[in-house]
């Protein structure tokens, strides 16, 4: 299987906010009590890649920390209304595979292992709510295999993993993650909220920052 290098960890990109409204938009949909009906699977993406549709998937694997075997956290996209998808066409990105809000159950699961994508090769993010006080997004690299992995890898045994970087992102940024690399969300503690655009090719916009590897 193809695995996608980058020398690079995450960027900034100099994009606009969503504006007051949109955001608005976003949050009412996440509010909708019928917000199940609009979430994105991943299943028509996975069956047309056999190389992927074999291998475990997030609800399959559990962590290990400390000697201590923990659930591999949880979340759920949704697609949003069609006015903040147009505002994305003219904005953001015109050639994406989904665009929607992207909610980690942190109440329910407090980490979300050390993993790449399953669907994506880059996810643009726009965070809304970062899932408790301490929420921090971690980069990883496991003893025995490089820094970057084929899609829908995961980490599990954290006694096997380095620790390549942690960061916290900032609310309503947009920030261009390189999901080829391991990274975890640790230390959630209620939902995780997100806009999220998922990309294969890096979108020509001018990074305010770049942080290397």
């Amino acid at each position: 299987m193809h695995t996608h290098q980058f020398n690079w960890y995450y960027k900034i990109l100099d994009l606009p906010q969503l504006p007051i409204e949109l955001e608005t938009q976003v949050w009412n949909r996440y509010c909708d009590p019928e917000l199940t009906q609009y979430r994105i699977t991943s299943d028509s993406y996975l069956s047309n890649r056999t190389d992927l549709a074999h291998k475990p998937g997030p609800g399959d694997v559990v962590g290990k920390r400390n000697g201590i075997i923990f659930p591999n956290g949880r979340g759920s996209r949704y697609s949003v209304p069609a006015t903040v998808e147009d505002w994305v066409k003219q904005n953001i990105a015109t050639d994406y595979n989904d665009a929607g809000i992207y909610v980690i159950f942190g109440d329910q699961y407090h980490t979300v292992l050390p993993h790449t994508d399953q669907t994506r090769v880059f996810s643009l993010l726009y965070l809304l709510e970062p899932g408790g006080n301490d929420v921090h997004t971690d980069f990883w690299k496991e003893q025995g295999h490089s820094v970057h992995r084929e899609m829908k890898s995961f980490g599990c045994d954290y006694g096997q993993l380095e620790l390549l970087h942690t960061e916290q992102w900032p609310l309503r940024t947009w920030i261009l993650l390189n999901t080829n690399i391991l990274h975890s969300v640790e230390n959630l503690t209620c939902h995780r909220v997100q806009f999220q655009v998922s990309l294969e090719h890096i979108p020509n916009i001018p990074a305010k920052f770049t942080k290397d590897i």
